[in-house]
């Protein structure tokens, strides 16, 4: 798997013409330890160490560690099988990734929220529960949503400590089947918007839950993103903005700023999406290379508290692998790495 790193600065309301200019550097020597109460990116590179960058596109130091999932602020890491460790590599907490869909780490970087099937596992069908968790072992249960089949089940989309509220969807085989958000302190419900089958693709929300993307499927393939992305506030379900073209992968930690995909999944691009402004686009790296080449994945990182967004490009060739790391700020690029590397947080694949 290769990828490509962005650093995306999303400032005034101005369109970046041009493409950004770019400027190769050498992997420079590493910090032993990344710097406490800062906010990180993080990828695991060929080695498999965790490598650390801090917002400036700097190497902020690296950790022995096999976690592939980071907090959003990236003081924190966590493994598959649950194990959660500090930015110097102590275990700090464990999270039972392995008894329930997720868990996902909520805004604050303390809590998660994840779904508990009806059994000990997901072969008994029944209904799942939403629980917020600290790694401490604190737990409470929200309420009931969605169900659990061999073929379906429910997910977790926003998880916000801040608007105090969960944004969750059933999905179906391949498609998504509804949408609802609860608040956090009691389980009341704010909204719930069902689709018919195979009409849906994929969803998603911004961080606070504030925001709700709509991708439906592509007329004649059910499940298969491309065919018009809609944004709804929540939780009046109001359609703010349509895309013919585009598909959103991410938001801004504030929501303004959407990262989107071309349908063609030969470029990205970051707009202000209530506008159509685009601040920033660029394309795949090798995009000579056809569909039968290789799959995209895009990863979106908002920074806490910011306008800015790291975003992984992936590209999986099985003849030559590449990967591009991008510092991008103001227009201006740089390539600042060139290796295999995998990002530490959440990718789509298209």
């Amino acid at each position: 798997m290769g990828a490509a790193l962005l650093v995306v600065g999303c400032g005034a309301e101005r369109e970046v013409s041009g493409q950004p200019s770019v400027t190769t550097a050498s992997p420079t020597a590493q910090p032993s330890v990344p710097p406490e109460g800062k906010a990180l990116i993080w990828y695991s590179d060929s080695s498999g160490h965790l490598v650390a960058l801090d917002w400036t596109g700097k190497a902020a130091g690296q950790v022995a560690l096999t976690a592939s999932t980071q907090t959003p602020d990236g003081s924190k890491l966590s493994s598959a099988s649950g194990e959660v460790y500090d930015v110097a590599g102590h275990l700090v907490g464990h999270a039972d990734f392995t008894k329930g869909r997720g868990p996902f780490w909520a805004d604050d970087s303390i809590h998660v929220c994840s779904f508990v099937p009806p059994g000990a596992d997901f072969v008994q069908e029944g209904p799942g529960t939403i629980w917020r968790k600290t790694l401490d072992g604190q737990a409470r249960s929200v309420t009931s949503y969605g169900i659990f089949t061999g073929n379906a089940g429910p997910e977790v989309l926003a998880c916000s400590i801040s608007a105090d509220r969960v944004v969750v969807a059933q999905r179906s085989i391949g498609w998504v089947t509804d949408v609802s958000a609860f608040t956090l302190s009691t389980g009341v419900r704010l909204f719930q918007r069902t689709y018919p089958a195979q009409q849906m693709a994929r969803v998603m929300a911004s961080r606070d839950g504030l925001y709700l993307v709509e991708d439906r499927s592509v007329p004649g393939s059910p499940g298969l993103p491309g065919g018009g992305t809609v944004v709804r506030s929540l939780p009046d379900g109001t359609v703010l903005a349509q895309f013919s073209d585009l598909e959103i992968v991410g938001f801004t930690w504030d929501g303004s700023v959407a990262m989107m995909v071309g349908n063609t999944r030969r470029s990205v691009q970051a707009m202000l999406w209530r506008s159509s402004t685009v601040l920033w686009s660029a394309p795949f790296p090798n995009p000579a290379a056809g569909p039968q080449d290789f799959v995209p994945a895009v990863g979106v990182l908002a920074r806490p508290g910011s306008s800015d967004l790291a975003v992984s490009v992936s590209l999986e060739k099985a003849d030559s692998p590449t990967t591009e790391f991008w510092l991008i700020s103001g227009g201006t690029g740089h390539l600042i790495l060139n290796g295999k590397a995998r990002p530490a947080f959440q990718a789509s694949f298209f």
